[in-house]
């Protein structure tokens, strides 16, 4: 019987080595790649959160923006475009974190079976390997003990057999790995460069209109608005100024003339409307004693005249005009008289 030769075997230990230091830096790469993605997402994220800051810092002051038309305007339509480029760069973020990192993830799982079933193979082959050594060593020792090295070369033909299926195994797998791997590493790049495009195709669409918005904010229109309403409110503002102050005097003045105003009148505590009234009906009264006095003395008097005329019909017929008339006088200088003592009496 020939020894069987498995020298010519891909499953020599320098193969295994190479085998492992490739799964190894496969293992290694796929690790950085996801890593540096997920940065890329990360900081593409903080940029889409500062820029969403940055566009309500510009909606907010065009919204406070009262005077410049043309700037209101243009800084309206410019938050809405870069509102945009960031709802783009959003779908971009997702896009990386989809199509791209989450596969990548999901190669340390699929590295770490492989890894697994190539170790299972080489132990299986070295196994194998040590009874064809065994059959070596007996066909040498006892090279006429036939009955015991035809078992021996059965069992070496059964290892080799089985030795072949690994190694087909170990071949299929390694094969499966390394296409994967060249596969993988190609569509992600150009999953990421594709993304990239389409983003900042859009990204270049968006700052353009922007810009466009931004050349059409008429600064000199805006400054000569802002000069007509300065005035205006200027002229309105010493207009209220004015009026106001000569209202104030006015109503000073009127204060000062009216002697029953509430700034002329003493600040009496607890005096009442009421309380004003009955002193002045009191200061009233001696005025009204006064002329019902001097109204009882010109009655007197009157009676006394009519005592002392002489009793003649002649005379009285005579003299009754002119009695009339002289009583008419009479009371009008009484009249006079008590308008002086009521004077004399205020």
């Amino acid at each position: 019987m020939a020894n069987i030769n498995l020298s010519g075997t891909i499953h020599h230990e320098s193969q295994s080595k190479i085998l492992t230091q490739r799964i190894n830096l496969l293992e290694t790469c796929m690790g950085n790649l996801c890593e540096n993605f997920g940065k890329i997402a990360r900081k593409n994220a903080r940029l889409r959160d500062t820029s969403d800051h940055l566009v309500n810092v510009i909606n907010e002051y065009s919204g406070k923006e009262q005077i410049n038309s043309s700037s209101k305007r243009g800084l309206v339509n410019y938050s809405s475009y870069l509102s945009a480029l960031e709802d783009y760069r959003h779908a971009m973020i997702e896009r990386v974190e989809k199509k791209i990192i989450q596969p990548i993830s999901k190669y340390q799982e699929y590295l770490k079976s492989t890894k697994k079933e190539i170790k299972s193979t080489i132990r299986i082959r070295d196994a194998e390997k040590k009874k064809q050594q065994k059959l070596n060593q007996l066909m040498q020792r006892q090279p006429d003990d036939g009955r015991n090295i035809a078992q021996a070369q059965a069992t070496a033909e059964n290892a080799a057999e089985r030795v072949a299926t690994q190694d087909k195994i170990l071949a299929d797998v390694i094969d499966k790995l390394e296409q994967k791997k060249l596969n993988d590493m190609k569509n992600i790049l150009k999953d990421f460069t594709h993304i990239q495009i389409i983003f900042h195709a859009k990204a270049l669409e968006m700052l353009t209109t922007s810009y466009n918005y931004l050349l059409e904010i008429d600064t000199e229109s805006d400054l000569e608005e802002f000069r007509n309403n300065f005035t205006q409110s200027t002229i309105s503002n010493l207009q209220y100024s004015s009026n106001k102050s000569l209202n104030e005097s006015n109503r000073q003045k009127h204060s000062n003339d009216d002697p029953f105003s509430a700034g002329s009148m003493p600040s009496t505590p607890g005096r009442s409307r009421n309380n004003l009234d009955q002193s002045r009906s009191k200061s009233n009264e001696p005025r009204r004693n006064m002329a019902s006095t001097s109204n009882l003395n010109q009655k007197q008097r009157n009676s006394k005249a009519h005592s002392s005329a002489p009793n003649l019909n002649e005379n009285k017929k005579r003299n009754t005009n002119n009695y009339d008339e002289e009583e008419d006088e009479d009371y009008e200088d009484y009249d006079v008289k008590d308008v002086t003592d009521d004077s004399d009496a205020e």
